[in-house]
């Protein structure tokens, strides 16, 4: 992961116009404008696809789906912070209530639940603050997988069935 502290706060344009010009790497605006870069390495690509697979396969489980997200995603949140996170569920009736060009572009919400895991790169305690920042801001259920310390740290209700289904990534 690299911090950059650019002369001027990255846009949303500027930040999809990086990149498009770097695939692979996945950039993040911090609430203090600090430009966030971190690629995914092969191994941390598996484990994001399980992920996404899993939270996934738990929506089909639910009697009214929302929508899944992979580590792609931008959401603008509404302290002026960029978010893109490993895996991201919406409710169904926020996502629809939005406007097409809202949904094109960083859908400006904080989605309903917010999961990380931590790549050897990684700052955790970084990663920590992004998701209690989340959960100031509105997410319902955050979710904190470390692999390489064998931790998992939640906060928020978890809906059910979904601990149970996240605590199986590695």
């Amino acid at each position: 992961m690299l911090d950059l502290r650019l002369r001027d706060v990255p846009t949303n344009a500027d930040i999809e116009r990086f990149a498009a010009q770097n695939p692979g790497y996945r950039f993040e605006r911090d609430v203090d404008g600090t430009l966030v870069v971190s690629p995914t390495g092969s191994a941390g690509g598996l484990r994001n696809a399980r992920l996404v697979a899993a939270l996934f396969a738990w929506n089909e489980s639910l009697s009214q789906p929302g929508f899944c997200f992979d580590s792609s995603t931008g959401f603008a949140l509404t302290d002026g912070s960029l978010i893109s996170p490993d895996a991201a569920w919406i409710a169904h009736d926020r996502w629809t209530a939005l406007t097409d060009d809202e949904r094109e572009g960083y859908a400006p919400l904080v989605p309903d639940i917010v999961v990380e895991i931590a790549s050897k790169t990684d700052r955790p305690a970084a990663l920590r603050r992004k998701l209690v920042r989340c959960r100031l801001l509105g997410a319902a259920y955050v979710v904190f997988l470390d692999p390489f310390r064998n931790e998992h740290w939640s906060d928020g209700v978890a809906p059910e069935g979904l601990r149970r289904t996240l605590c199986t990534i590695r």
